[in-house]
């Protein structure tokens, strides 16, 4: 939401145009990436054709009063229709980036046998929450970064970022952590 909402109101600056570009040719080129890991076509082309265009009608909106790019965002994000698409092809995303880089992650999986296992049931299942392994995988697949707040035992804020760089300048989601559940920050 946040990545959307960002590039729907900055997309005339060309930082943030060049970057858009960018993760849309990333998103552009994913159904190429799940399928040669072993996705099968027919099972992601509809979550894959609603997440593009959604994508890409951020777009067509630059010039477009503020309620249809508010409608564009709740449309994409807070319907049952379009809303589940779009979050289950960021899982495949996840997923798929988690098996092409297990050995960077194999050392965390407590309770599975194998990446493949963990993705099958902690990745794309319906209503599971994003982990922190989860958020470093989408983040370093779309090239963009994230600051997780968390308030700490003392009262104080602590922030982590993934990754720990941004040299491109690319877009940078806030979240705060709170156990189980993240929430995106303003």
């Amino acid at each position: 939401w946040q990545m959307w909402e960002h590039y729907l109101y900055n997309l005339t600056d060309p930082t943030v145009r060049e970057d858009y570009e960018w993760v849309k040719q990333i998103l552009t080129d994913s159904k190429k990436d799940l399928m040669s890991n072993g996705y099968d076509e027919i099972a992601i082309d509809d979550f894959y054709s609603t997440f593009l265009d959604q994508f890409k009608q951020i777009e067509t909106l630059q010039d477009k009063p503020e309620e249809e790019k508010q409608a564009l965002l709740q449309k994409s994000f807070c319907t049952e229709d379009w809303g589940a698409y779009m979050i289950m092809y960021a899982w495949f995303l996840t997923g798929f980036y988690l098996k092409q880089n297990s050995i960077l992650y194999e050392m965390f999986l407590v309770e599975y046998a194998d990446m493949d296992t963990f993705v099958t049931r902690e990745v794309e299942t319906v209503n599971h929450e994003a982990e922190q392994m989860h958020i470093i995988a989408i983040t370093n697949y779309l090239g963009i970064q994230a600051t997780i707040f968390q308030v700490t035992d003392n009262g104080k804020i602590s922030p982590s970022t993934i990754p720990e760089d941004n040299p491109q300048g690319r877009f940078k989601a806030n979240l705060l952590f709170i156990p189980g559940h993240y929430e995106a920050l303003y």
